[in-house]
């Protein structure tokens, strides 16, 4: 499911009633209204996150291992999904951060800031709010933790799977979420999670075919973009067909377990069951058997 959007998860019900019409569409239109529906959005779903690269450097690194551990309070609205809010916890644990986490009605965290939405960190510089933002910014307190990416190719395919995380999963979870709003057409929720099963299994087809031959997303330690598809992806389990989600994926199985056998995950997520899971296969690796056929001969 490809649709452009912010970096946040849709926590409003107006991206929440675009997304779905747009995945009722799917189903149910051609694809020429589809795509008339994709392009009205473009103009006001736009990723707008500025990406900033921090260096990693010996002095950041002892400092921060000589610095007390921060504490910042995160608001949360009542209204967000639990997997939004996980994902800064478990970011905050991997950089040494102690969160005083408050949830607040609707209304009371809009009256927070403008532009609140979903989740908003208070710090000792301000308040930041959407959720990547405040994942970036935990992430560079620690930059020798390498959560935005250990080299500069590993902190272009942070962003890769993280942009994939949003637009092929996030946004799923989005349309399966929020109930009818006021305006939006009628639809018919069964389809609706029928077309999004469908989605969701090609997504993790190709997270699958990735995880074969790395142990983590990007680079060899886990990063931002593993830390936004394991939260996404127990929030699918809870909303689609439970802990037999990843029965077909061995290698996403996995390097999913791998992750939240780490402390930070643990704290937050804590274990999670998986059945059905399939036995790995072997992957093939373009040119590898052409390879082993020169060096045998």
């Amino acid at each position: 499911m490809r649709i452009v959007g912010s970096p946040l998860i849709c926590s409003s019900p107006l991206d929440i009633s675009v997304v779905r019409s747009l995945t009722i569409c799917r189903a149910t239109t051609t694809t020429t209204t589809a795509t008339t529906h994709v392009r009205q959005c473009t103009e006001w779903l736009q990723w707008a996150a500025p990406i900033y690269e921090t260096p990693t450097s010996k002095g950041s690194a002892a400092a921060a291992a000589k610095s007390s551990p921060a504490v910042d309070t995160l608001y949360v609205s009542e209204s967000t999904d639990d997997y939004q809010w996980k994902k800064v916890a478990v970011v905050a644990e991997m950089v040494g951060v102690s969160l005083n986490s408050v949830q607040l009605e609707d209304d009371e965290f809009a009256s927070l800031m403008p532009e609140a939405r979903s989740c908003v960190l208070v710090t000792a510089s301000g308040m930041l709010t959407q959720t990547n933002t405040i994942l970036r910014y935990l992430a560079t307190l620690r930059p020798d933790v390498g959560l935005l990416g250990a080299t500069e190719f590993d902190e272009a395919k942070v962003d890769q799977w993280a942009e994939f995380c949003w637009f092929e999963l996030e946004c799923l979870v989005g349309a399966l979420t929020m109930p009818q709003q006021k305006g939006e057409p009628p639809f018919d929720p069964a389809q609706v999670k029928a077309v999004a099963a469908e989605d969701t299994a090609k997504s993790l087809a190709a997270l699958n075919v990735h995880l074969g031959t790395t142990t983590f997303l990007a680079g060899q330690r886990p990063s931002l973009a593993d830390v936004c598809v394991v939260c996404t992806l127990q929030a699918l389990m809870a909303k689609l067909v439970g802990d037999s989600l990843l029965g077909p994926y061995p290698a996403l199985a996995r390097w999913f377990q791998t992750c939240l056998h780490t402390p930070s995950f643990k704290a937050v997520i804590g274990p999670v069951k998986l059945s059905g899971v399939a036995k790995p296969v072997a992957v093939v690796v373009p040119g590898a058997a052409k390879a082993a056929a020169g060096k045998a001969g």
